[in-house]
């Protein structure tokens, strides 16, 4: 693989990651106005549901 093509798939993988934080904020965002919560899992398959102002401190 070429450098041209290495930047390409950079710069690619950089704007997806950003769109996904933009995307998982507003999901955070809109169950905290329906005063719902959140069910993350971890990669062992453990979930376990947490309150929606959690998430909205941390990332404050």
């Amino acid at each position: 693989m070429d450098i041209q093509s290495e930047r390409s798939i950079n710069q690619l993988s950089e704007k997806m990651i950003e769109g996904m934080k933009i995307a998982i904020r507003k999901l955070i965002e809109e169950a905290a106005v329906k005063d719902r919560g959140l069910v993350p899992g971890d990669e062992y398959g453990n979930v376990k549901r947490v309150p929606v102002r959690e998430p909205l401190k941390k990332s404050a």
